[in-house]
């Protein structure tokens, strides 16, 4: 069973997060290969994101996305101290989606 935490940014997720004009936007970063993937865009003003895997990895995206948007400095240099128990136990995640919290941190480490 998903936690809250996850149903609730799934919930959040709009087209908005995808939609973008891709002669306006940069790569900011792009991890993962074949079926698990994740690339976070910017436009100078709004993050978007693409997401390939579990509802796990999407929604975690989307926290991840939802962070950079805020500019909290604070919150961005959290990000140095964040590690895979950490990421298990923020988002409540089952032991088997390990390797979405991999392919997160990898992404964290990016920007």
């Amino acid at each position: 069973m998903m936690s809250e935490k996850i149903l609730a940014l799934l919930k959040a997720i709009t087209l908005k997060d995808c939609q973008y004009d891709a002669s306006c936007v940069q790569t900011i970063a792009h991890v993962g290969e074949l079926g698990q993937q994740v690339f976070i865009y910017s436009d100078q003003t709004n993050y978007y994101f693409k997401a390939i895997g579990s509802p796990y990895l999407l929604a975690i995206t989307k926290w991840l996305v939802m962070q950079l948007q805020d500019n909290d400095k604070a919150a961005l240099t959290a990000f140095a101290d964040i590690d895979i128990a950490k990421l298990q136990q923020m988002f409540d995640l089952p032991m088997h989606k390990r390797q979405d919290a991999l392919v997160i941190l990898q992404l964290i480490e990016q920007l």
